[in-house]
């Protein structure tokens, strides 16, 4: 049986706990050259989760990797958090229908290079 082709992309998320609380108002202020969004997240399965206050959303931009020996492109964000959490973002998307044992080795090379794992 041959192995599954698949598509998708590596995300790999860190979190910080930077203090009790964010004034996310002020922080959009002071980011607003890199057009903040302050969009409510949406996820079907997590229904038991209410977030009042939306967070914020900057981007950060494309850093280079090279995984494998390829170059990739990682794009960055970050989500402010009224809570004291700011949530770091790199977005990697894999070339088109790649071996699944390619994909699972990509997602732990990522994780390693990036200093995530």
């Amino acid at each position: 049986m041959s192995e599954p082709n698949v598509h998708g992309e590596t995300i790999v998320y860190r979190l910080f706990d930077v203090g009790y609380a964010i004034h996310l108002d002020q922080a959009s202020a002071l980011l607003s050259s890199s057009s903040p969004e302050r969009l409510r997240p949406v996820r079907g399965e997590a229904q038991a989760i209410h977030i009042p206050n939306p967070p914020l959303t900057v981007g950060l931009g494309t850093e280079s990797l090279t995984l494998a020996g390829v170059r990739r492109e990682a794009k960055l964000s970050a989500r402010i958090f009224d809570f004291g959490v700011v949530s770091l973002r790199a977005r990697i998307v894999t070339p088109s229908s790649v071996p699944w044992g390619w994909f699972v080795a990509h997602g732990a090379d990522t994780a390693i290079i990036t200093g995530w794992a």
